[in-house]
């Protein structure tokens, strides 16, 4: 898999920073290999500070999609 360059993650992170929730999240520039199958890693920081537990279940929404 191609992971992305710096021009890319970039642009990336300019079309993520207009997003705004009243839901918690994070941004991060996925590289590809941080997705795989039926699972996606999930900063530490952000999991503690939800008490997100080990096999809870998250949702991964892009746009209007999840």
């Amino acid at each position: 898999m191609k992971r992305l360059n710096g021009k890319d993650k970039a642009e990336a992170l300019k079309k993520a920073s207009g997003f705004k929730s009243k839901n918690p999240y994070f941004m991060v520039v996925l590289q590809p290999s941080f997705v795989k199958a039926w699972c996606m890693s999930v900063l530490v920081s952000f999991a503690e500070k939800m008490y997100i537990q080990n096999g809870q279940d998250v949702m991964l929404k892009v746009g209007d999609q999840s």
